[in-house]
């Protein structure tokens, strides 16, 4: 791959090029193929499976939702979902309604924190 400085074709990696750089790659029969670089757009995993979200939580936190019966319910739904989707507001409640109840077993010191981690974008493994 080669990307155009100054009006030169210098080598390079992918990593080299910047959104808006020209570059060029071999096509075949000693000709080259040339295009703008555009930095990829990431779009954010919202929907994760019921399994990852269960994952989120630690072994002593579902052991205390157990002892809620409000917050097993809460699991309950979110582990019989087909997906969990982290925007869905029933999701944000719940998450919201057992975090809080995690702070007063004592699990939980930063509610904020907690629920941000419970809610923040999926990765590529957690995806459905």
């Amino acid at each position: 791959m080669q990307k155009l400085i100054n009006g030169e074709w210098v080598d390079c990696t992918e990593q080299d090029l910047i959104n808006g750089d020209t570059y060029r790659i071999p096509a075949g029969n000693g000709g080259w193929q040339q295009q703008a670089f555009m930095t990829p757009t990431v779009t954010p995993i919202r929907i994760i499976s019921t399994g990852a979200m269960q994952r989120r939580f630690t072994i002593p936190e579902e052991v205390a939702i157990a002892s809620d019966d409000a917050a097993t319910v809460i699991k309950s739904r979110l582990m019989n979902a087909s997906y969990c989707d982290l925007d869905f507001q029933d999701t944000i409640a719940g998450v919201n309604y057992i975090v809080d109840y995690l702070v007063t077993a004592g699990l939980v010191v930063d509610a904020v924190t907690r629920k941000a981690e419970l809610l923040q974008d999926g990765t590529k493994e957690e995806s459905i």
